[in-house]
């Protein structure tokens, strides 16, 4: 009973073992992280979005910041081709687009053609810094995606309007505006982090 038991569990911690290491290390050939490095190229895709758009408002004033920042966007995309040339080319993965400014008209399962600056999430520098490149590789992000302008994403087909994710998504968007409406912007974002989830604008409160 004992050498059962023991088999039992020795095969099912090599099974979480082999399930984190195909997560980790095993990505798609069309993997898009597999065709971009650390230095920033421009690049024309399309992609799903996974998310409705999250709006980040401006930092507050720093005499230390040369450029200054205005509002930004965020967006999940689930990449499905790359634009060589004349031709598109099937593409895979996750990647969060930036995009400054607002981002009207584009939710959840919407199909979106994106020009963007698209470069590997880089990794941490100096001993006890954020890794970034590992924070977002646990969610199977390789890449960032940065557009200067909403200009720069074009709606191509609109999704399903009851895509869970859709509707998810607009429920947290309508109580994250309510929060922002009744309570003081210097308290807003962390309330809206704590109940809603957008933590994105818990630095800016």
């Amino acid at each position: 009973r004992w050498s059962a038991c023991a088999a039992l569990l020795c095969a099912v911690g090599l099974t979480f073992a082999a399930w984190h290491h195909g997560c980790w290390h095993l990505f798609d050939g069309q993997e898009i992280g597999t065709r971009t490095t650390l230095d920033v190229r421009p690049m024309c895709l399309e992609g799903v979005a996974i998310d409705n758009v999250r709006w980040r408002p401006a930092p507050k004033e720093d005499p230390l910041r040369v450029v200054p920042q205005g509002d930004t966007c965020r967006l999940r995309v689930r990449v499905t081709a790359v634009r060589d040339g004349d031709d598109w080319l099937p593409a895979s993965g996750k990647a969060m687009l930036t995009i400054d400014g607002h981002l009207l008209g584009v939710r959840a399962g919407d199909r979106v053609r994106i020009l963007a600056l698209v470069h590997r999430v880089p990794p941490a520098q100096n001993p006890g810094e954020f890794d970034a490149a590992y924070s977002e590789r646990v969610d199977r992000q390789l890449v960032r995606l940065s557009a200067v302008s909403p200009d720069c994403v074009t709606l191509v087909r609109s999704g399903s309007r009851f895509h869970p994710r859709r509707l998810l998504s607009e429920l947290r968007a309508a109580c994250n505006e309510q929060l922002w409406k009744q309570i003081h912007p210097e308290r807003a974002g962390l309330a809206a982090g704590l109940l809603v989830g957008s933590r994105g604008q818990i630095e800016y409160a």
